[in-house]
């Protein structure tokens, strides 16, 4: 496991801790199922991650927070200017 793969567990960890992942997900008009379908689960491992009934684990989580991270959520809970 690589420092960056680390990086996005954690972020993945927090995203659906703290429903900044669910808000980056809404605000970019993105479906559970597109998500789903880029991380590599079904749209209702989403929702469990998003209502917060289950936390991403794994390669998926890894996925996630790789995500995550592209579309602009930053390390520290902060958006960057093009998600926003």
């Amino acid at each position: 496991m690589t420092y960056g793969d680390i990086r996005a567990l954690a972020l993945a960890k927090r995203a659906a801790r703290d429903g900044t992942g669910r808000q980056l997900r809404i605000a970019l008009g993105a479906s559970q199922s597109a998500f789903a379908s880029a991380c590599g689960v079904s749209p209702a491992t989403v929702t469990r991650w998003e209502n917060r009934s289950r936390t991403p684990s794994g390669a998926a989580a890894i996925r996630y927070g790789r995500l995550l991270q592209r579309f602009g959520l930053k390390d520290d809970g902060g958006a960057s200017s093009e998600a926003a």
